[in-house]
């Protein structure tokens, strides 16, 4: 039988905080009293999904893409993004690696752009005394303790964080807008070119499909999803749009106004935001300085991001907190983008733009699987086998998809190093070929993969329905027989029969609990059951009990826990009570509830007791 890998059983996972070896390993257990977010790559569990600040997801959205330089799985599967790739790509290292390295190698490329534009920004404010070096490495530093820290800090920052810049963008354009009517004089824009322009422009917005529900897997199940759309989508759009058409603004004016331009040549886009903001004096170095630090939104998001990809590529590091991968990125970033600010920043940025066509196609895949494999229903995910090669797709047709989207987006490309034999002609199509060559191949590709590999979600969803279809016999005969015995068997009686509490056998009856092959067997013979060989495979490992289901999920954790109660034991507890008291209800009105706290040797328990009056219903 095959091992899977990294099962709880392996060891302690750094990243539950209730383990308790963890606890006693003192610098970890000192950062996760200090909140400090160790989860990596696994899913959140349901109990932790507790966010329930869904504007969060626009000033998120909002803030990071405020700089100089501008989600709905999340709440329902708990996965982080690049993980949710595995059930299109399988879990195989060598086939779900290619969306994840596009993915690593575009967030590294944008936050080593980032921290130099944050760095030269910085020291355009000392007028270049200060090194762009050392303005790097602060803009890196403050970005990483942000990240370090995880979710909750990295939300509350960008709350807030996208507020003083904009008050900034509002004084530098009030200031310098008298230059903004000095447009240089370009040729009308011809189809290529605008085509070029929104490939740029998607090839920027597209990459954030490889990290958008790392940012909202903390939210509840039952968080809204078209508000979460429509926060995030608001987020992106408004910032983007408003401040690309405010650089383009001021970027045809550069040549014409002679402050604006010793300051683009001196410090780049830093010089160039220290010449609009100079007539403002030292005010306008306070408002620099807010400028370049706005730059962190966006790398302390991309670093938390990259700090998960890195436990996709080095699974072994499975186990390793989240936060040190952070500093790991950071000490990638720092050195890289020290020496790219003078070397190859425009090779750095040409690199970007070719490999920011890989989204394109992904999204499509994603978008095939989820709606067309899937039916668009999250219970289709088994969040259960996130880690488990032999029930995760093979990824063939994911991986052949995406590869061939790639490819022939290399004609239509229009880049600085290269202008494909399709761009020449149509301008940049990149983009809309490697879409359309995933929209016809990865349909035909995956339906071949399930049907040869027999590994899909409908496989499992048969698999789910003739298991409930041989429960339903169990508990038929289950029933049956409990009624007509010669005891005229109680689930006191049976429980006793089997080593098992009534309300347990009683779960058992309505679906809610699974048996072993010897409870089985001990059934069959106090029951006198004939045949019970038809069922006995929802003993197996083949076989979950669907444990409860319902749309008004309560948010606040200890009321879950009660709610869970409801939904897994209800119907053996009303079985019970009926037994035993006949066709009622248990009244609340007049009931006492208690609390009770019972000493035990792993740990305190809580003893609930409901004590309420039977109410039979009244018969006319």
């Amino acid at each position: 039988m095959q091992k899977e890998p990294f099962s709880e059983k392996d060891g302690h996972d750094l990243t539950n905080t209730d383990d308790p070896e963890l606890k006693e390993s003192g610098l970890v257990e000192k950062f996760l009293k200090w909140g400090v977010e160790a989860r990596g790559i696994s899913p959140v569990p349901l109990n932790e999904r507790i966010d329930v600040s869904y504007s969060r997801m626009f000033t998120f959205w909002f803030a990071i893409n405020v700089n100089v330089l501008p989600v709905t799985f999340g709440p329902k599967l708990g996965l982080r993004q690049m993980i949710l790739a595995r059930y299109s790509f399988g879990n195989s290292y060598y086939l779900v690696i290619l969306p994840v390295l596009f993915n690593l190698s575009g967030m590294m490329g944008f936050n080593i752009v980032d921290s130099i534009l944050g760095g030269q920004t910085l020291s355009s404010i000392t007028n270049q005394s200060m090194s762009w070096s050392v303005g790097i490495v602060i803009v890196a530093l403050i970005s990483l303790i942000i990240s370090f820290i995880g979710y909750t800090v990295l939300h509350w920052y960008e709350r807030i964080a996208w507020i003083p810049v904009v008050i900034t963008f509002i004084i530098a354009v009030g200031v310098g807008g008298n230059h903004l009517t000095q447009q240089s004089e370009f040729p009308p824009a011809t189809a290529p070119v605008v085509l070029s322009f929104a490939s740029v422009v998607a090839g920027f917005v597209f990459t954030y499909v490889g990290l958008s529900s790392d940012f909202s897997c903390y939210m509840p199940p039952n968080a809204p999803r078209f508000r979460l759309f429509v926060y995030t989508y608001f987020g992106l759009l408004i910032p983007i749009v408003t401040l690309q058409c405010l650089g383009a603004a001021v970027g045809a004016c550069v040549p014409n106004v002679p402050s604006w331009q010793a300051g683009y040549e001196s410090g780049s886009v830093g010089g160039l935001l220290a010449a609009m903001l100079s007539p403002v004096g030292g005010f306008g170095k306070f408002l620099m300085v807010l400028l370049a630090l706005s730059m962190m939104g966006n790398i302390a998001a991309t670093f938390y991001s990259i700090s998960l990809n890195f436990q996709i590529i080095f699974p072994f590091l499975l186990r390793v907190p989240r936060y040190i991968f952070s500093v790991v990125a950071t000490a990638i970033v720092i050195p890289l983008a020290i020496a790219g600010s003078h070397r190859f920043f425009n090779t750095l940025s040409d690199f970007l733009g070719i490999i920011s066509y890989w989204p394109s196609a992904y999204t499509i895949i994603l978008l095939f699987e989820h709606f067309l494999f899937r039916k668009g229903n999250m219970s289709n995910y088994d969040t259960s086998i996130w880690n488990k090669p032999s029930k995760l797709p093979h990824g063939l047709a994911a991986f052949f998809s995406l590869a061939i989207g790639f490819a022939l987006a290399v004609p239509a490309m229009d880049q600085v190093w290269y202008v494909g034999p399709i761009a020449k002609t149509t301008g940049d199509l990149g983009f809309e070929l490697s879409f359309i060559a995933a929209l016809i191949t990865y349909p035909p590709l995956r339906w071949l993969e399930i049907r040869v590999s027999g590994r899909g979600p409908f496989k499992y969803l048969l698999e789910a329905k003739k298991a409930k279809g041989q429960f339903d016999t169990l508990e038929r005969q289950l029933n049956r027989a409990k009624h007509h015995s010669y005891l005229g068997a109680t689930f006191e009686q049976i429980g006793k029969a089997i080593g098992k509490d009534e309300v347990w056998v009683a779960a058992l009856m309505y679906g809610q609990a699974k048996p072993t092959p010897e409870e089985l067997e001990k059934l069959q013979e106090f029951l006198n059951i004939q045949d019970i060989t038809a069922v006995s495979e929802i003993a197996s490992d083949g076989w979950w009990p669907d444990r409860g289901s319902g749309s008004s999920i309560p948010q606040d954790p200890v009321k879950y826990r009660l709610y869970e109660a409801v939904i897994v034991y209800g119907d053996a507890i009303k079985a019970v009570i009926h037994e035993k008291f006949g066709d009622g209800i248990m009244s609340m009105i007049d009931c006492y509830v208690k609390v009770e706290r019972k000493p035990h040797p792993k740990g305190d328990r809580v003893v609930l007791t409901f004590d309420g009056k039977f109410l039979p219903y009244a018969k006319w």
